[in-house]
């Protein structure tokens, strides 16, 4: 289950993101919040100081967060995503 940064490239990549700035983007997020074996904690445990309907998911760390959260869930398989 094991997510690869390639994997996440590619998929801020087919989201819109500019290639020249999605290699830092993706490495800085992924080194900083996937564990050893390629799993991101749910934002409220990775965050659970940002009050669920706040702007800090829309805006700053917590939006980078979620759209890396949404991304490397579109990369597990369909068995994946059932656990």
């Amino acid at each position: 289950m094991k997510v690869s940064l390639e994997q996440l490239k590619d998929k801020f990549i087919q989201a819109g993101f500019k290639a020249k700035t999605v290699e830092d983007h993706v490495e800085l997020l992924a080194k900083k919040s996937l564990d050893d074996e390629g799993f991101l904690l749910p934002h409220w445990l990775k965050y659970p100081e940002i009050p669920m309907h706040s702007i800090g998911w829309r805006m700053g760390r917590g939006e980078g967060y979620m759209t890396l959260l949404q991304l490397w869930f579109q990369c597990l398989s369909e068995d994946e995503k059932a656990l």
